[in-house]
């Protein structure tokens, strides 16, 4: 089976956790009980009481359950008029939505509280508040892939902060470090997180230093940051966390017994205590893979089961998708066919739904982030236009008959790059929805060869075409995991088969196609797997590639060439 391990890059302000049931709700500590019994007035007292309540769940992962408590502060903060509270309540409100993946509403709350903020005379108050603000927007756009957006809102976080708050400038920094790892920055991302290790959360930093170090295949330094982490957990949530990245380790270095046993450990932990949706989901699902991958497919069909339960939990399509992918392959190792082609039809319906909404939410941050842009500037010249009216008047008129021509200019500028992205968006969906019709075609087709052949197995049970549909079956699970690979990279490197055909134009599709597997940093055993060949036949297919590629000697590696185009 060719099943993928997740690594979990935690954004901190963005990581979606509920409750599973009523029993697992969290009580607020009895001090805390006591200042909101204490302070019933509508006062500034009342509303420090209300804000220590909402960061108690906050820093436990679990925003959504001070909802009533963040209603209640939004109400107060009005009637007492006081901004920074207007400002404060807005920021706990965008949390909630975005922990809800209202993201319009999010940004509509992010935006108001940023805005508010901004207002405010610069205390460290009020510095921790507009950090906070920035860590979420940051988060929000590491979800939606505009890393960018994202390095622009975690940059004016750390400025703003200036070393005022160390909790808030770590966390930015562990989402400066889930980019840097995303786009396979390795060094960068080690070198970011371990400014980040003197600050809180180190648990987590760890972690993602070892996820780094997995990525460089430097499985003896991703050990020594895995027992580090669980070394400083001071929780449940981060013991979880903890023995999770070593169980990744594990598998990456091919001691499933090991991993197994630490899932197992993980598996008793969330049982015990708080439980924490994403991340169960993640862990239940690792524990299916090893599971299938020991032999032992009840147990994983147990546990995969648990992982698509647990991902509904978490609202998190992407999640819900991985776990019903994970579940099909499962059946079909079981030889369970009908239940597993029905499976692998409900992955595929879930799927593009979940590309198209992806896409869609991607484009509507795009142009939301502009917009915004666009009346920030607008903003600044008409707050500077206003400081010099009274002494500049004639020297105003003519800046202002420029700078409507400049704001003109720009908004045009912006229109035109707007319906660029907009006209590149549906191109590139209307290629995705020809080539996925025309891969559902094909699959559609030989499920049906398979059905007929296993229908005339029932009606001649003298004739074995089993071996034969499962082949076939076969064929169509790796097809779908190319066409996966595929549409999934030319959609991040969009210009990279032309350029490297602009240099190389003898290169074979094939070559091409390996060329595609190693700039995204795959292991030799997973291009493997996804070709269903050995390992051997890759290595030798490298050595081939360098020949074709001009480089004769070891100092360069194929990554470092490739990560050129």
């Amino acid at each position: 089976m060719k099943k993928r391990f997740l690594f979990l890059l935690l954004v901190l302000s963005a990581l979606s956790v509920f409750p599973q049931n009523s029993e697992d709700v969290l009580s607020l500590p009895d001090s805390l009980v006591g200042r909101l019994k204490e302070h019933r007035k509508a006062d500034l007292a009342r509303a420090e009481a209300l804000d220590a309540a909402i960061m108690f769940y906050y820093d436990e992962h679990r925003i959504l359950e001070a909802h009533g408590y963040i209603i209640e502060l939004l109400s107060l903060a009005d009637d007492l008029k006081d901004n920074f509270w207007i400002a404060q309540s807005q920021y706990y409100k965008s949390l909630f939505e975005l922990e809800n993946n209202n993201f319009d509403v999010f940004l509509s709350y992010s935006d108001k509280a940023l805005e508010q903020a901004d207002m405010l005379q610069m205390t460290d108050q009020v510095r921790v508040l507009l950090g906070r603000i920035y860590l979420s927007k940051s988060g929000y756009f590491i979800n939606m892939n505009l890393f960018p957006e994202s390095q622009e809102a975690i940059q004016n976080g750390l400025n703003v902060l200036n070393g005022s708050n160390t909790k808030v400038e770590t966390r930015l920094l562990n989402n400066l470090s889930v980019i840097y790892n995303e786009i396979g920055n390795y060094d960068d991302c080690i070198k970011t997180l371990k400014k980040a290790i003197n600050g809180e959360k180190k648990c987590i930093s760890y972690g993602n230093i070892a996820s780094a170090y997995l990525g460089k295949e430097c499985f003896d330094s991703a050990l020594i940051y895995t027992d580090s982490a669980l070394l400083v957990s001071n929780s449940l949530y981060d013991s979880l966390v903890a023995i999770h990245f070593r169980g990744i380790t594990m598998v990456r270095m091919g001691h499933l017994d090991i991993a197994e046993q630490l899932y197992d450990e993980c598996l008793s932990k969330t049982r015990l205590g708080h439980s924490y949706a994403y991340l169960n989901s993640l862990i239940y699902q690792n524990s299916a893979s090893i599971a299938a991958d020991n032999g032992n497919f009840k147990k994983a069909l147990l546990l995969v089961e648990d992982g698509i339960q647990f991902s509904r939990y978490s609202r998190n399509d992407s999640r819900i998708v991985d776990c019903i992918k994970l579940k099909a392959q499962i059946l079909s190792s079981m030889h369970e066919f009908e239940k597993s082609i029905i499976c692998f039809l409900e992955y595929d319906s879930l799927r593009n739904v979940l590309l198209t909404n992806q896409n869609k939410d991607r484009v509507n941050a795009i142009i939301h982030e502009n917009e915004v842009r666009i009346m920030q500037q607008q903003y600044d010249t008409e707050t500077k236009l206003a400081e010099q009216r009274q002494l500049y008047t004639i020297i105003i008129a003519v800046l202002i008959v420029i700078l409507t021509f400049v704001a003109v200019f720009f908004i045009i500028k912006i229109k035109k790059q707007n319906e660029m992205l907009l006209q590149q968006e549906l191109e590139l969906r209307n290629r995705e929805i020809t080539a996925k019709s025309i891969g559902k075609m094909q699959s559609n087709e030989m499920l049906n060869d398979i059905i007929e052949k296993l229908s005339e197995m029932e009606e001649h049970p003298e004739k074995n075409v089993l071996p034969s549909a499962i082949r076939d079956l076969k064929t169509l699970v790796d097809a779908d995991a190319k066409k996966d690979f595929d549409l999934h990279f030319v959609q991040m490197h969009p210009d990279f088969y032309q350029k490297l055909l602009a240099d190389f134009p003898k290169l074979t599709q094939n070559e091409l196609r390996l060329c595609a597997f190693i700039k995204s940093n795959l292991s030799m055993k997973e291009i493997a797997a996804i070709n269903g060949i050995s390992a051997d036949s890759v290595k030798t297919a490298r050595k081939r590639l360098r020949k074709s590629l001009n480089l004769t000697g070891e100092d360069t590696s194929l990554l470092e060439f490739l990560s050129k185009y």
